[in-house]
């Protein structure tokens, strides 16, 4: 059996998000396509609780195979949702922890979001009925081993689940949602936000589908209205610095995997900073190379891009770039990355 999960659509209206509602219908439509049996939506449909259902339930009719079955999942957005409000039966809301038997691999335990509780709570209250294993997690909440990067639309931690719980329970699998930002990291998969809710929710955008019979799962692309990039630079004053920018900016391009037949879907946000003794035409070089792109807030940004007059150093900073990259380098969250190691050095040597 083939089960898709998504997470995190944050559905309003159609009249005020109608490109999150077109991400829906494609979701839907790929189901279809893939011969997907089960979709379970992981918290955080609706952007908040609300009463009128009937775009959600629309889309549901126009895109929804006909033998599909949808299990929607509360998250701290919609908590207040109830299995009453949804007029269409192939949707079930998940109002308590349950478990579900889609086949007869595996038992699926689909947990809603709870304030002032952690995920391991509720996975206890099941322990006698899951083997090792055998079973597989569907929540909406924050994986503590993970590396979580700064989120201001989820500020704080919700209904945490620790490395503790899940070795003590151990799971096949643990798919979340909440963290819009798709992540794998052993058996702990955030599907992420298919359409970016904020321009910081950068890269191609997917769902997942589980394939019980395989024990395996693949992503699969939404066809979602526009794809958001972020992009820094760091410019050296050293010769041929506009060939090697130029360079980096096609590497950086070619990296994002996109079809170019989705060119049009980019909006980017770039911004440069190091030193060059010509900040405008540095400024020109990039606006040329992205002109194939939107480029958000006016950009490039270049606030952090310092004229320099002072060649005789250039090969400093030519080694130090060297060297910085050759470094053995954990980029956590909780470290500075090589780019910003580089930017302080780079002052170190240009800023008596």
């Amino acid at each position: 059996m083939k089960i898709a999960i998504t997470a995190d659509l944050h559905l309003t209206t159609q009249e005020a998000n109608p490109e999150r509602f077109q991400t829906f219908a494609d979701i839907l439509d790929q189901c279809d396509k893939n011969d997907v049996e089960i979709l379970v939506i992981a918290g955080d449909l609706f952007d908040k609780n609300i009463t009128n259902f009937s775009d959600f339930e629309s889309t549901c009719r126009k895109h929804a195979p006909e033998e599909i079955k949808i299990f929607v999942i509360p998250g701290n957005h919609d908590s207040g949702l109830i299995d009453s409000a949804i007029a269409i039966d192939q949707v079930t809301v998940i109002e308590k922890p349950s478990i579900e038997s889609f086949d007869s691999e595996f038992l699926f335990l689909l947990v809603p979001y709870a304030e002032k509780v952690n995920m391991g709570e509720q996975i206890a209250q099941f322990r006698d009925k899951l083997e090792p294993k055998k079973w597989i997690l569907i929540s909406h909440g924050d994986w503590i081993g993970g590396v979580r990067p700064p989120d201001p639309y989820e500020q704080g931690v919700y209904m945490p689940i620790s490395n503790a719980d899940i070795v003590q329970y151990d799971p096949f699998q643990i798919f979340l949602g909440h963290i819009h930002l798709p992540s794998d990291s052993g058996k702990v998969h955030y599907v992420g936000s298919p359409c970016p809710i904020k321009s910081t929710e950068t890269g191609q955008r997917r769902f997942i589908v589980f394939d019980s019979k395989e024990k395996s799962f693949q992503q699969i692309y939404v066809n979602c209205p526009w794809l958001y990039f972020n992009e820094n630079f760091v410019v050296l004053p050293v010769e041929n610095e506009k060939e090697h920018l130029k360079e980096r900016i096609r590497q950086r391009i070619e990296g994002w995997g996109i079809p170019s037949t989705n060119e049009q879907k980019i909006k980017i946000r770039v911004s440069i900073s190091g030193y060059t003794p010509d900040r405008s035409s540095i400024t020109q070089l990039v606006k040329k190379e992205f002109s194939k792109y939107e480029l958000i807030d006016d950009g490039p940004i270049v606030d952090e891009l310092n004229q320099i007059v002072d060649p005789d150093r250039a090969n400093l900073a030519t080694a130090i770039e060297k060297w910085v990259g050759e470094l053995n380098w954990d980029e956590s969250e909780l470290e500075p990355s090589k780019d910003e190691i580089l930017i302080e050095a780079l002052r170190t040597i240009y800023e008596d």
